[in-house]
């Protein structure tokens, strides 16, 4: 480690993974159970919600409000990252794709679109708020010369400029991960375990598999995590 992690140690770290994963294992599995249902549910009904808002304030009636951009744009980032989830929980350990090229840059794509999307969701709502304060202050103060803030050019300028921001804060994030090919190895015992629904695609004692992992670059150090972290 470097920079400011000079305090910590692999070692250190090793056991801190162990003791919080033993001290958090019950609670995260009597979530999984829970989890598994609710996230399909709510990925689901908010794709179709999101989907009904697009659709209801792209009626010509509602399009003479600029501001209505700015609720496109947010619905269409939320959706996005409902619809991207849900894709990335079907594919489960084991899953035949799970073990594949396509699916590795799937979820390394996941990774980085993921906290794009969510970051640029909530910058939209803090420009549309700075926006609509703009507006309210340009018409209770006449005796200033304001430019016109109420205009679809405006929203535009605002909506464009949230993007870049969350485009430039989830720039660290997108150094983060990098695609590994370790080769072909033999498939996870729990794969081919009795029970396993996709047991069937390892019966063969030798089935390999090819092993794509998502590994953090070798300059990725405590600093470049915490400045990541902070910056997104």
């Amino acid at each position: 480690m470097s920079g400011f992690c000079t305090d910590l140690d692999e070692e250190s770290v090793k056991q801190s993974q162990i003791y919080y994963t033993e001290l958090l294992s019950s609670l995260s599995q009597r979530y999984d159970s829970f989890h598994k249902i609710i996230y399909q549910t709510i990925c689901i009904l908010g794709v179709i919600a999101n989907i009904c808002v697009v659709v209801v304030l792209l009626r010509p009636t509602m399009r003479k409000n600029p501001f209505n951009l700015f609720l496109i744009g947010i619905a269409i980032c939320d959706m996005s990252l409902m619809a991207s989830y849900f894709i990335y929980k079907q594919i489960e350990l084991c899953h035949p794709l799970y073990f594949t090229f396509t699916w590795i840059v799937f979820t390394y794509s996941y990774a980085l679109f993921s906290v794009l999307f969510h970051s640029a969701s909530l910058w939209i709502t803090v420009n549309m708020a700075v926006l609509r304060y703009l507006v309210l202050k340009s018409s209770s103060n006449s005796s200033r010369n304001w430019p016109r803030l109420n205009t679809y050019k405006a929203a535009s300028f605002a909506i464009v400029a949230a993007i870049l921001i969350a485009a430039v804060g989830s720039a660290p994030n997108m150094l983060r991960y990098q695609i590994f090919y370790k080769g072909e190895l033999p498939a996870p015992d729990v794969c081919k375990a009795n029970g396993s629904k996709f047991a069937s695609f390892y019966k063969e004692p030798d089935s390999n598999v090819s092993a794509y992992i998502l590994a953090q670059p070798s300059f990725w150090n405590c600093t470049w995590e915490r400045f990541s972290f902070w910056i997104a």
